[in-house]
């Protein structure tokens, strides 16, 4: 059986150049792009593996600056391969951050003598629950990252350190009455408007609502591609949603000539994030608690009280399994059993109150004889 060559495309012997320095030569398609380069590093180091995967993706290959042996290394070499570069540019950036942060805070750190009880340390230093985690599962990809390439055999104290209790339900849903406050604090013909009836009756997150536009329309239905990353994968879902009235009226306010429903500046399309932080501001102005990611959850919460089915949930907030979607449907029907139930407590009670004043009402006749 042929052993499958670790670093394909490299070739079997160094390459001497004029001053003596040997090279490795890297000639290969890597789908459908040609590569000729030469390659730094001793065969199997980590520059020559930083370099070789940097080649393959087309990115430029990172300058090493931290020590070896350092979570700042693993940090360096990790942003340097297609597990990171393939992630789609919102989700790479704001990673990109959490790491810059992280290097900062420990990069001198040796990560072979990190126990869990320093990364609990870190850890308790957040303002709340939900970054405490994000931190500790970015800390633990490094060392996956580290296990992967590097041989690392030690332990993972990011897996072992305990995960801080966050709040049950994430982001808050928005009720019926933050949805009509909202709506007459921004009047119909704004953009803030527009923007949250899209979302509320799309089901549409925030990286997906700023690319919609009237390209999306098609027989009086939105069809658009949700994305949404698992994990290290960007996974891609065809969402198609009918048009109903209050979105209706706002898109068709939207001026004649422009392509995006959302735009900025003359045109523009809004960044991911600059448009969080004028819904953000859109929400705090009119006294509402709820966010952009609200919405998704209101309008779920709304179909489920209608009686939509998880699977109806799930097509339209694009989810790829209906475990989520049904935590929605239950929610629902809880509400809605209970109902039901308190009211034919109430019918019972209603029932048992005639029977006794009927019997009372004919043992006054028979006294009456």
């Amino acid at each position: 059986m042929t052993r499958k060559k670790p670093f394909p495309g490299v070739g079997n012997q160094p390459v001497i150049d004029p001053s003596g320095k040997r090279r490795w030569r890297l000639r290969r398609t890597y789908k459908g792009r040609k590569i000729n380069t030469y390659l730094p590093g001793a065969y199997g180091s980590e520059e020559f593996r930083t370099a070789y995967e940097a080649a393959l993706t087309g990115a430029m290959v990172p300058k090493m600056t931290a020590k070896p042996g350092t979570i700042g290394e693993l940090i360096e070499t990790y942003l340097a391969r297609p597990l990171f570069l393939d992630l789609k540019a919102s989700t790479r950036k704001a990673k990109r951050l959490r790491l810059d942060w992280i290097k900062t805070a420990i990069g001198d750190a040796p990560y072979a003598k990190l126990k869990p009880h320093h990364v609990a340390k870190v850890m308790d230093k957040f303002g709340g629950p939900n970054a405490a985690n994000r931190f500790k599962k970015d800390l633990s990809q490094l060392y996956d990252h580290a296990a992967e390439m590097k041989g690392y055999a030690g332990i993972n104290p990011a897996k072992l350190a305990k995960a801080h209790k966050a709040p049950k339900g994430g982001h808050h849903t928005w009720t019926d009455a933050e949805i009509e406050a909202f709506r007459a604090f921004h009047p119909s013909g704004t953009l803030i408007r527009r923007a949250m009836e899209l979302m509320l009756n799309t089901g549409a997150a925030r990286v997906d609502v700023v690319g919609l536009g009237r390209p999306n329309v098609r027989d009086d239905k939105i069809v658009y591609r949700r994305q949404k990353t698992e994990g290290q994968t960007v996974e891609v879902i065809e969402v198609t949603v009918p048009i109903l009235d209050e979105l209706a009226t706002e898109l068709a306010l939207v001026p004649p000539g422009v392509l995006l429903f959302l735009t900025h500046s003359g045109g523009k399309r809004y960044s991911v994030e600059s448009f969080g932080n004028l819904f953000r501001d859109a929400c705090i102005a009119a006294g509402i608690p709820g966010r952009a990611h609200g919405l998704r959850k209101a309008g779920a919460r709304i179909m489920a009280e209608a009686g939509g089915t998880q699977f109806e949930v799930m097509a339209v907030l694009g989810h790829s399994t209906p475990k989520e979607a049904a935590t929605y449907v239950a929610a629902a029907n809880r509400e809605g059993l209970a109902t039901s139930g308190f009211a034919k407590v109430s019918t019972k009670r209603a029932q048992k109150l005639s029977n006794a004043a009927h019997d009372l009402d004919k043992n006054f006749v028979k006294g009456d004889r």
